[in-house]
């Protein structure tokens, strides 16, 4: 008897044995399934947030191009500040503008300076956008040399004419000038007068005029003196040196540079 009761219980303890393994190992598919899905699921949210923020990187690069190629292809208004201290003619805020080289330096000669049925030499290139253009009372007169250049907004100007027979050395270029006017260089002219204009860019009637002397012979001979003028307070304009000559002492050759108007802001 006692044998059959130890058989017994040794069954019982295989059983058990057997219903505890069955528990855990039902346990540990549980725990896999759980943690198992819950990766995949982290995996699956990552793909699609990693899909959602290429596309979105995407279209904004495409966007940000699209604004720059607008950008790049506007076309300049008009010159530029330095641009405009440099212009004698015409004023690049008026009307008058010009397309053509030879048509700018002979509104220049004719408008503004006062030559009289003038002759034109061709455009002598500096460079694809600056040039002089030779201009001439008469065929054996002496030449005045107008330079011009083509600005930011495509149009023509002058800056200004030089000649071999005035050498203006005050004011200078981009000078800011008050009144009165103060003036040197050296000239040869008829009896040595050298007549000098103030003018408001763009106006072709003057804001005061005179004269200084240099040499009457054919020298050079140095000139000093002083115009009055009526300063208006700022702006742009020029001042114009110019002989006459010739049998209906017509304007014979001239010299101009751009300057400031002091009492602008």
């Amino acid at each position: 008897m006692a044998s059959v009761h130890e058989d017994g219980r040794r069954a019982n303890k295989v059983w058990l044995g057997l219903f505890g393994a069955v528990v855990l190992v039902a346990i540990v598919v549980v725990l896999v399934l759980l943690f198992g899905g819950d990766d995949g699921d982290d995996d699956a949210a990552s793909t699609t947030t990693s899909e959602v923020v290429e596309t979105t990187t995407t279209t904004e690069a495409t966007t940000t191009t699209e604004a720059t190629t607008t950008t790049s292809a506007a076309t300049p208004a008009g010159v530029t500040d330095q641009e405009a201290a440099s212009i004698v003619w015409p004023d690049p805020e008026g009307s008058i503008t010009y397309d053509d080289p030879i048509d700018a330096a002979a509104g220049y000669a004719e408008e503004l300076v006062g030559f009289t049925d003038p002759l034109y030499g061709e455009l002598m290139e500096g460079d694809s956008r600056s040039g002089e253009v030779e201009v001439r009372a008469v065929e054996d007169g002496p030449a005045t040399i107008v330079l011009v250049r083509q600005m930011s907004d495509e149009a023509w100007y002058v800056l200004g004419s030089v000649t071999e027979s005035i050498e203006l050395d005050d004011p200078v270029a981009g000078t800011a000038i008050d009144d009165p006017l103060q003036l040197s260089g050296r000239a040869r002219a008829f009896e040595g007068t050298v007549q000098v204009a103030v003018f408001e860019r763009g106006a072709t009637e003057p804001l005061g005029e005179g004269f200084v002397t240099g040499s009457g012979s054919e020298e050079l001979g140095p000139f000093e003196g002083e115009v009055s003028w009526e300063n208006p307070g700022g702006g742009w304009g020029a001042v114009v040196l110019y002989t006459l000559g010739g049998e209906d002492g017509v304007v014979w050759e001239a010299v101009s540079v751009p300057v400031g108007f002091i009492g602008g802001d």
